[in-house]
């Protein structure tokens, strides 16, 4: 198991796939930690080459990027979901 990141990361990595028809604009995401859950909300999702690194910049605002290959067994491209902080 990855021990290096946060430990809400491994869970989610070692527990979660992205759907292969992914949420769609004002779908909701929540996050559920130790602590309680973090409610997002999906604002679009997009589908890019391996080498788009920019999606994973920081943002001015709370979000959260979910990101698979895709399609689905292939590592050609990648699904984007973005989400954003739900106020």
């Amino acid at each position: 198991m990855w021990r290096n990141g946060p430990p809400w990361l491994v869970r989610w990595a070692a527990t979660t796939t992205l759907p292969t028809s992914p949420g769609i604009a004002g779908d909701v995401v929540n996050f559920e930690t130790d602590t309680g859950t973090t409610t997002y909300v999906v604002t679009g999702t997009q589908v890019v080459n391996p080498d788009a690194i920019w999606i994973v910049d920081p943002t001015d605002t709370p979000t959260a990027t979910l990101f698979a290959c895709h399609p689905p067994g292939s590592v050609a491209q990648r699904i984007v979901v973005n989400l954003e902080l739900q106020s």
